[in-house]
């Protein structure tokens, strides 16, 4: 009977053994496996730390990001994809898309909260991607604590001065751009923002100044548009000219530009090409002021039927405007329609009373109503006394 134990123990551990080998096999392979991944991810990691350093931070976030997929609990790793992300997002704020703004905000949020005192760039970051999400407050209070941590940092300026143009503090936002440009006189992105501000305070020729340097650099149709403002401002008509038609190079869609471009050619007596602009400019922004202009210039050109119905479009978008109703009226008054051009006239009389500023348009409006309504009158008179008259036999 002990034999026959020994026998079966005997076999039992053979079995087992056996049962043993593929295991350990298959450990074998996973711990292979995972050393390969861990080499794949150190590759990326250095591949990553070298865009750092050449600053290619897109380079950087992509190779970081392979790096992560090999070996995704590696604290380092992380480490070097938030800094990856961080630069690309100060170097170019259009790396922020619809696709990624969330992932960011949560990649950059988490970042915050683990670090007791986040730096001055990370803050930069996180406050660029809450001003795309449309936190404008929340990213202002970013952009200012950045600036109080790192106060030689000419990017925390100019992030904090563009962020307080958007909202209207152009006093606050001149000394925050002026600081950058200070600390980095060769920015041209905070020269274009300062440019912008002036604008804003109608200071046309620093601003000329600031947003024809700025032009050498940056690339944008907003800019052409401010500068072509400050020129026309400055009745530099020609550079006006050329800046607007240089923004509207770059993006058809600038609505923005083609009134003053409209304006610009007008004074360079340029007409069909200010017609022209004065139509794309109602048509794609929506200008009430250039559908005013493009009815006046018509009207000036005495295409009355055309300058009529562009009046009567300005009247149902501003029915208490008294210019809409006169600009009918000569145009009814040019091609025949008297009763039109009587009603009219009167309407814009009536509501030009009640305006100190449109008080001439209407006197003339209610002379030219009563000349016409007199004539209308005499008109009947004759008819009247030729009927009555005694036919010759």
């Amino acid at each position: 009977m002990k034999e026959i134990t020994q026998g079966v123990q005997t076999v039992a551990l053979v079995m087992l053994g056996i049962a043993a080998i593929p295991l350990t096999m298959n450990q074998c392979a996973e711990m292979d496996a995972r050393k390969r991944q861990a080499a794949r991810a150190d590759q990326h990691a250095v591949l990553g730390a070298a865009a750092l350093e050449a600053n290619d931070p897109a380079l950087a976030a992509a190779a970081y990001a392979q790096a992560v997929s090999f070996s995704p609990l590696e604290p380092a790793l992380r480490d070097g994809l938030l800094r990856a992300h961080v630069e690309q997002i100060l170097a170019d704020a259009q790396g922020i898309n619809a696709g990624n703004a969330v992932q960011l905000q949560a990649e950059l949020a988490g970042a915050m909260l683990d670090a007791s005192d986040p730096d001055a760039r990370t803050l930069l970051a996180y406050g660029r991607v809450l001003q795309y999400r449309g936190r404008s407050d929340d990213a202002r209070a970013q952009f200012k604590k950045a600036v109080e941590k790192a106060p030689e940092l000419a990017i925390g300026h100019l992030l904090l001065g563009d962020a307080l143009l958007k909202a209207g503090e152009y006093e606050a936002a001149a000394a925050a751009l002026n600081k950058s440009l200070e600390l980095d006189p060769a920015q041209a992105l905070a020269e274009f923002a300062l440019g912008q501000v002036r604008v804003q305070q109608e200071k046309w020729e620093e601003a000329a100044r600031l947003l024809e340097n700025a032009s050498r650099t940056v690339r944008s149709p907003q800019l052409y548009v401010s500068l072509g403002r400050a020129e026309a401002a400055r009745e530099k008509w020609d550079k006006a000219q050329a800046a607007l038609e240089k923004a509207v190079a770059l993006d058809p869609n600038q609505a923005s530009a083609y009134e003053p471009l409209g304006d610009a050619y007008l004074q360079n007596n340029r007409v069909e090409p200010a017609l022209k602009a004065y139509q794309a400019s109602w048509e794609r922004g929506r200008s009430i002021d250039a559908l005013r202009k493009l009815a006046r210039l018509h009207q000036r050109l005495q295409q009355w039927e055309r300058a009529g119905d562009l009046f009567a479009q300005l009247r149902t978008l501003e029915p208490s405007d008294p210019e809409p109703h006169c600009g009918i009226g000569t145009s009814a008054d040019n091609t025949g329609q008297v009763d039109l051009a009587i009603a009219a006239y009167n309407r814009c009389a009536q509501l030009a009373a009640k305006s100190a500023e449109h008080a001439e348009m209407g006197q003339k409006a209610q002379l030219r109503a009563g000349a016409l309504q007199r004539a209308l009158e005499e008109a009947k008179d004759k008819k009247a006394d030729e009927k009555a008259k005694p036919k010759p036999r």
